[in-house]
């Protein structure tokens, strides 16, 4: 099926690391970057991958051409300035997701970027990079 997705002039495909416990289970291979390496041999367009994925990790998958481009989902939501952060090799916000979602701003759009930082608004902790 994947194959044939080629077929349909598609933009992209977006897909999503496999975060679970695979091991030992039919689906093993798939883990982490495996099911990279497995949709990409079967897909050859553009390709937009995340889930558990840091800047470093993301030049690698780049690189190595199992990704076309990288989106990042809760590391944009707690740092509304990721970009810049990339780039200066800046620390991440802590994520707080309790709040993601929730009927407020707070844990959502009450971030601090690295400005409001430097400005002594606000606290940041880093998360894996």
């Amino acid at each position: 099926m994947y194959r044939r997705l080629g077929d349909y002039n598609l933009s992209h495909v977006f897909l999503m690391r496999q975060q679970g416990d695979l091991k030992g289970t039919p689906l093993q291979a798939l883990e982490g970057d495996g099911v990279l390496y497995h949709f990409r041999g079967r897909y050859s367009g553009n390709l937009i991958v995340n889930v558990g994925i840091n800047s470093a990790h993301a030049e690698q998958l780049l690189h190595k051409g199992l990704g076309d481009l990288v989106a990042f989902g809760r590391e944009y939501i707690a740092n509304p300035d990721l970009v810049a952060r990339i780039r200066q090799g800046a620390p991440l916000n802590g994520q707080r997701p309790e709040g993601y979602y929730g009927d407020s701003a707070v844990g959502y759009t009450d971030f601090p970027t690295l400005r409001d930082l430097e400005a002594g608004q606000g606290s940041s902790t880093r998360i894996r990079e």
